[in-house]
């Protein structure tokens, strides 16, 4: 994590020092303190409560049990992924899809391998709610092919907005975000960025204050990044 003295307060999240959990098949990477896992300068960035990287090998399905009212966003990298919450029936998601979903206070996530010999990787962020309606849920289906070079919107609530982009090197853009006083993280998937001046690596994060917009470029074909609005 390292800190910056300029008028944007930022804050790198280096993916080499995240936090790591692992069990029998299942890897998690930790951007901020969760569950075991606690460290200085990793605490939660604003709703967002948690941010991990997994990796789950064939056939094996895990248990995520949420302390208080969620909302998760659910991202495929690689491979598909199934998903239920708490008796309800399975439902699977694709690689360029998201849900996000509403996961009460004690309810438990699950989450599946459902491929016999491939490992699989996705993305969980889960935010800080008030109680809302228990099917609360929004799906977005994307192609970043066809909308290469620009943010997609996979999200909305009243809280916050998730985008998704796929870049080529060398693309420079500035995004403007919904209200100056919020905060926005930013989580590179592939690839590498210039992010308001600063260096992004794969599996990097950044956590940014106090801006109208955004601006970033990136040094890698086919780059990608997830921004968050909180």
């Amino acid at each position: 994590m390292t800190d910056t003295g300029t008028q944007t307060k930022a804050r790198i999240y280096l993916a080499g020092k995240r936090g790591i959990t692992a069990s029998v098949g299942h890897t998690v990477y930790h951007t901020f303190n969760d569950g075991q896992y606690s460290a200085i300068g990793r605490e939660p960035f604003s709703g967002i409560r948690a941010l991990n990287d997994e990796v789950l090998k064939a056939g094996m399905t895990v248990h995520h049990a949420s302390a208080e009212n969620s909302l998760v966003l659910l991202l495929p990298v690689i491979g598909k992924i199934k998903f239920r919450l708490g008796e309800e029936e399975g439902r699977f998601l694709d690689p360029d899809t998201s849900q996000l979903i509403y996961v009460p206070k004690d309810a438990t996530l699950e989450i599946t391998n459902p491929y016999r010999e491939q490992t699989i990787n996705y993305v969980l962020v889960w935010f800080q709610t008030q109680p809302v309606s228990r099917y609360f849920d929004q799906f977005a289906l994307f192609d970043l092919q066809k909308k290469h070079d620009s943010l997609v919107q996979i999200f909305t609530t009243t809280q916050s907005a998730g985008y998704i982009g796929k870049f080529s090197g060398r693309s420079d853009q500035t995004f403007a975000l919904r209200e100056s006083a919020k905060g926005v993280l930013v989580f590179v998937l592939e690839g590498a960025f210039e992010m308001e001046k600063r260096l992004l690596e794969p599996r990097d994060a950044l956590a940014l204050h106090h801006l109208s917009s955004i601006e970033f470029e990136a040094l890698s074909n086919n780059a990608i990044l997830l921004l968050i609005e909180v």
